[in-house]
C-alpha cells in the first residue's frame, strides 16, 4: 500500500484511513499501559509483552518489529519500531513515530540504535553464541557510494564461514545501528585474521567513526548544487543496454533494454542498487525518481521519437519552475522511461502533469527509486491504477 502520496478522495484512502486509526489505538493502548511496561522491565510484574505487541502493533501491519531498551536522551525507557527489510514500510513507521504522544521517560525511534562496542559483544553472544575478541576490520567506500566492510576475524576459517560471517553482520547493525546499515553499508565480507596487521585494519572501537567519516567524504565530493543549476547537456551522457525477460507486464523497470543516463555510475545504482538511497547522490536534498509509460502496441521508433520530445519539454519545464530536471530515460519492451532529479517533489507533479496532459495512457506512473519509497506512486491522471508489482 502506498501512503505518502495517498490522499482523501483516492480508491485506496479508506485503506490508509483505517490504518491512521489503528495507529491512534495503538498509541492510546500504549498510553494505558506504561505503567505496566515499566514494572515489567523492572521486574515487578509478569505478562505476555510479545502477545500483547500482536494484539495491538501488529494490528497495523504484521511485518512491523520491535525493540525496547533504555532512553539515550534522557528517557528512562526507549522503543523502536521498525520494518526491518520490508523498506517499502518506511514512511508509515515514520507516521506512526511521529503520531507518538509525549510520555514522561520514554523514547520512540524509527531505526535501532548504535550502542556501544561492550553491549556489541553481549549482542553477538546472545544472537549468534559467537564472540568479537581479536576482530579488526578495514572499511573503505566502494560501489554506489557504499562503504563497504572487510573484517578480519582469528576465528574465521575463510570468506564462506557462515558462523564468522553472522558475528559480524550483528557486530555491523549492533555497532553502527540499523539506519546506516540501510543506507550506507555495502559489502560485508569475513576473512582470517593475518599473522601481521594490514594497513587501514581497525579495531571494532573505531568502526562507527572511521564510517562517518567515510561517509561525510562521499557527501563532500557530491556537487554542491543541484543537478538542475549544472548544465545537462554538456554532462558526458552514457548510453547502456541490457537484456530483459519478456513476460505480460513488468514491475519496477524490468523490461528496460536500453538507456541514457547524466552519470553512468548514479544510472548503475538506479538500476541496480535495491537499497538505492538519494542522499548518497546528493547534498542538495534531490529525490531521483522516474516516468513510466505504458506504450503497448506502440512501434519502437516512434517510442523513441516521442520520448525524447518528451524528455526536452519536461526538462525546459521543470528547470523553468526551478523544481528538477531530467536526467536520463530508457525504453523498455513496453514501457518508456524518464529519469528526473527533483528538488520538490510535490511542485514537480504538477509540471510533469501538466506537460503531459493528454499525452500518455492512464497507465503513466511517477515512481521512486530509493528504497524507502519502493511502494510509493503518483498516478499522471486522477484515475490512474496501481502500477504493476512484482510478485514471486
Amino acid at each position: 500500500m502506498r501512503w505518502i502520496f495517498c490522499e482523501p478522495g483516492m480508491p485506496d484512502y479508506p485503506q490508509k484511513e483505517a490504518t491512521l486509526a489503528l495507529i491512534a489505538a495503538w498509541w492510546q493502548a500504549f498510553s494505558e499501559q506504561t505503567r505496566h511496561l515499566d514494572a515489567f522491565f523492572s521486574q515487578r510484574e509478569q505478562w505476555d509483552l510479545p502477545g500483547w505487541i500482536r494484539n495491538t502493533l501488529n494490528r497495523i501491519h504484521p511485518e512491523l518489529m520491535w525493540e525496547f531498551g533504555p532512553g539515550v536522551q534522557g528517557g528512562q525507557h526507549r522503543l523502536v519500531i521498525t520494518p526491518e527489510s520490508a523498506r517499502h514500510l518506511r514512511p508509515l513507521v515514520a507516521t506512526i513515530i511521529k503520531q507518538a504522544p509525549p510520555l514522561p521517560g520514554w523514547e520512540f525511534y524509527p531505526y535501532r540504535l548504535p550502542e556501544s562496542l561492550d553491549l556489541a559483544q553481549l549482542t553477538v553472544e546472545a544472537r549468534t553464541n559467537g564472540k568479537l575478541d581479536g576482530v579488526m576490520v578495514r572499511p573503505t567506500i566502494g560501489e554506489a557510494n557504499r562503504i563497504d566492510l572487510e573484517f578480519f576475524s582469528p576465528r574465521a576459517t575463510g570468506p564462506e564461514d557462515l558462523q564468522a560471517m553472522k558475528e559480524v553482520f550483528v557486530a555491523t547493525e549492533t555497532l553502527l545501528g540499523e539506519e546506516y546499515l540501510d543506507q550506507w553499508i555495502g559489502a560485508i565480507d569475513i576473512s582470517p585474521l593475518p599473522p601481521t596487521r594490514a594497513p587501514n585494519m581497525l579495531p571494532l572501537a573505531r568502526l562507527r567513526d572511521t564510517v562517518a567519516a567515510a561517509v561525510e567524504s562521499v557527501i563532500d565530493q557530491l556537487p554542491a548544487e543541484p543537478l538542475s543549476n549544472i548544465r545537462v547537456e554538456e554532462q558526458s551522457w552514457a548510453v547502456f543496454e541490457l537484456e530483459p525477460e519478456p513476460d505480460e507486464d513488468y514491475a519496477d523497470r524490468d523490461d528496460m533494454f536500453c538507456g541514457i543516463a547524466i552519470d553512468a555510475d548514479l544510472a548503475f545504482a538506479m538500476q541496480t542498487d535495491s537499497g538505492f538511497h538519494s542522499p548518497r547522490f546528493s547534498r542538495c536534498r534531490e529525490r531521483f525518481c522516474y516516468l513510466k509509460v505504458d506504450g503497448e502496441g506502440a512501434d519502437i521508433q516512434d517510442r523513441f521519437q516521442v520520448r525524447g520530445e518528451w524528455e526536452e519539454a519536461l526538462n525546459d519545464a521543470l528547470m523553468e519552475h526551478r523544481v528538477g530536471c531530467q536526467i536520463g530515460g530508457g525504453t523498455g519492451l513496453r514501457y518508456s522511461y524518464i529519469d528526473f532529479a527533483l528538488t520538490d517533489v510535490q511542485s514537480a507533479i504538477h509540471v510533469i502533469r501538466h506537460v503531459l496532459a493528454g499525452q500518455v495512457s492512464r497507465r503513466a506512473w511517477i515512481l521512486f527509486h530509493d528504497a524507502d519509497l519502493c511502494g510509493e506512486w503518483i498516478g499522471l491522471y486522477p484515475d490512474s491504477p496501481a502500477p504493476p508489482v512484482r510478485t514471486g
